[in-house]
């Protein structure tokens, strides 16, 4: 399970999120950007607001969405089997042999950071280096949605035909999971037989081939495995 999500966090970061998004500017500029931080982050970072960065963003909230789900269910198996240890075995080895024992039963101190989620930094300097401004955004899942929203409403601004669509959410992925049974519809991988299996919501029209509506008769249940064999296929 450890190793399939760091997999999902490795795929999310050859995207390139990682980069050094700082962006070095004006006191007025790092003010506005705390005020309307996703305006200036597309404008001083170049994302566009359109239908091909909406459907972008929106793959990265279901890609981090999968992933945490992926390491709530680790922790809190790891949590109740330590619990278990501790009650089932005797003090006095738990006193002098518990390194030994948590190795042998292969538990491991859970080392996945957040290190996945991209960042973007607006940096104010003075010429002396007397005084400083900041202002950072930590695209986490809540943000990211925030950030669809924006993108959405701004292309609806636009009378962007397509933005005519319902947005992707938690309980509607959380909706689309449980009428496909937890498990992938393509492969048949399910939760009842891997506890820990990451699973993500696929458009099965995608936008650019006309799929825009997020609806759940557009909408199925994958595992990341097929979902990004099925992205492969696409850009290929």
């Amino acid at each position: 399970m450890k190793v399939s999500i760091k997999e999902n966090i490795q795929d999310c970061n050859e995207l390139n999120l990682q980069a050094d998004n700082i962006y070095n500017c004006s006191r007025q500029v790092c003010a506005n950007a705390r005020n309307q931080p996703f305006k200036y982050i597309c404008k001083y970072f170049k994302i566009s607001c359109n239908e091909d960065s909406l459907a972008f963003h929106e793959d990265l909230v279901n890609r981090f969405s999968a992933i945490e789900q992926g390491k709530k269910s680790y922790i809190a198996e790891r949590e109740a089997l330590i619990k278990s240890v501790h009650t089932e075995v005797p003090t006095l080895i738990m006193l002098f042999s518990m390194n030994r024992l948590y190795r042998e039963l292969g538990i491991r101190p859970f080392d996945i950071e957040d290190k996945y989620y991209p960042s973007y930094r607006f940096l104010y300097v003075s010429s002396g280096g007397n005084s400083s401004l900041e202002c950072t955004v930590d695209f986490d899942v809540p943000t990211l949605e925030k950030f669809v929203h924006y993108i959405a409403s701004v292309i609806e601004k636009k009378n962007s035909m397509v933005c005519q669509r319902q947005l992707m959410t938690n309980n509607l992925r959380e909706q689309i999971k449980r009428r496909d049974g937890y498990k992938c519809v393509c492969c048949g991988a399910s939760l009842e037989d891997e506890p820990h299996l990451l699973l993500e919501i696929d458009r099965i029209i995608p936008v650019f081939k006309g799929g825009g509506k997020t609806l759940p008769e557009n909408l199925q249940t994958l595992c990341w495995r097929c979902n990004r064999s099925k992205s492969d296929k696409l850009v290929n």
